[in-house]
């Protein structure tokens, strides 16, 4: 099983240090996980402060290696299945920009080209942290309340560094009924996906 850090956590700039202890009891349907969180982002910073034990900061994914997709020739076939709404469970670019899809060291990776700029949140954000950190206790959705605190600096040249939070857009990727994560070892030198990858 593979330990997901909530997106919401990460897009305020706290991450998982090492590889979290996972244990399984399948019999009892429990899980218990052991991480450290880690943030170099002011906003992280803040929000751990607030965060109480017991809140909800990720989820256990089954990540088969056998369900690894390792052909090429499989993509056409996935473009062409719809969900129950007739929505495609993959699609990746758009007609005019698609994404790149290779194989790499046996695996299908899709390099998915990013707009322009950089994401940044407003100056009032620390003052709904709070109030994030209690709808992480009660599992209450917050993601739609982080985008109203975000704004899109597209002049803003996207520059990571290794003690600097950088959060950018992608151009569609959607991946209904499957589970895809970042390639790490193809970023470029010196930068790393959040752990909600």
């Amino acid at each position: 099983a593979h330990f997901n850090l909530k997106s919401t956590l990460t897009q305020l700039g706290i991450n998982v240090v090492g590889e979290p202890s996972v244990t399984v009891d399948a019999p009892k349907r429990e899980a218990a996980v052991a991480a450290t969180l880690l943030s170099t982002a002011p906003l992280g910073i803040l929000l751990l402060d607030v965060l109480a034990v017991g809140a909800r900061i990720g989820k256990l994914v089954a990540f088969p290696s056998n369900r690894r997709i390792t052909s090429l020739e499989y993509i056409p076939r996935l473009r062409q299945v719809k969900d129950m709404h007739q929505n495609p469970v993959f699609a990746a670019g758009t007609d005019d920009d698609p994404a790149a899809i290779e194989l790499i060291n046996g695996r299908v990776v899709v390099k998915v080209p990013l707009h322009p700029g950089v994401v940044a949140y407003e100056q009032d954000m620390s003052a709904v942290l709070p109030t994030v950190g209690k709808a992480l206790q009660s599992g209450t959705k917050v993601k739609g309340v982080l985008k109203l605190h975000r704004t899109v600096e597209a002049s803003r040249t996207a520059i990571g560094t290794a003690s600097h939070f950088l959060m950018v857009r992608s151009k569609t990727l959607s991946m209904a009924t499957l589970f895809g994560r970042v390639c790490d070892d193809l970023l470029p030198a010196g930068l790393k996906c959040a752990s909600s990858n």
